[in-house]
């Protein structure tokens, strides 16, 4: 039952229906152009336009169609392996309260808990973060600043040792 609960929902998420993308609300955001000579370049039609749920239909005809869509499924991933590993460890640790091991609770299972919100915690931070900020926005613009590499961030960090580097002598 939840295989299925789940499947329909990621059908929603995702906007397609047997692999077909669907028009759950009837419009996208974006206009492709009239002439229709480049289909594959859309126009953002309002700033403030948001797709109500789930991914703007407009990007199944978009070039960057996979290059988006993995990086959304990655990211979900990501952060629902958080949360169910977070579950995980809390059942253990109401096990190991119903048992009374106290060892295992003090020292296996806050250290897990602690472990995994403080590298995949701050993972998904960063990924929300990118997600609710407009990169476009002048403020950033001016200040030449690029949404955050995730993956390069989480590497540097254990290569570098918390140490922020300068751009030119990363190595990345």
């Amino acid at each position: 039952m939840l295989a299925g609960f789940f499947a329909c929902f990621c059908g929603l998420i995702y906007n397609d229906l047997t692999a077909l993308p669907t028009q759950i609300f009837g419009y996208s955001c974006y206009d492709l152009p009239e002439d229709r000579s480049t289909p594959k370049l859309a126009v953002r039609s309002h700033k403030e336009c948001n797709y109500k749920f789930g991914i703007d239909p407009i990007w199944y005809s978009s070039e960057q169609e996979i290059t988006f869509l993995n990086g959304f499924k990655m990211k979900m991933s990501v952060m629902y392996g958080v949360w169910q590993m977070s579950i995980g460890t809390i059942l253990k640790g109401f096990n190991a309260v119903n048992h009374r091991d106290w060892v295992e609770l003090i020292f296996i299972v806050f250290t897990e808990l602690a472990m995994l919100w403080a590298l995949f915690g701050l993972m998904d931070a960063m990924i929300i973060k990118k997600w609710l900020t407009d990169w476009f926005d002048d403020y950033y613009v001016e200040r030449k600043e690029a949404a955050p590499q995730i993956i390069g961030f989480m590497i540097q960090m254990f290569i570098y040792q918390g140490v922020k580097q300068p751009p030119n002598q990363s190595g990345w």
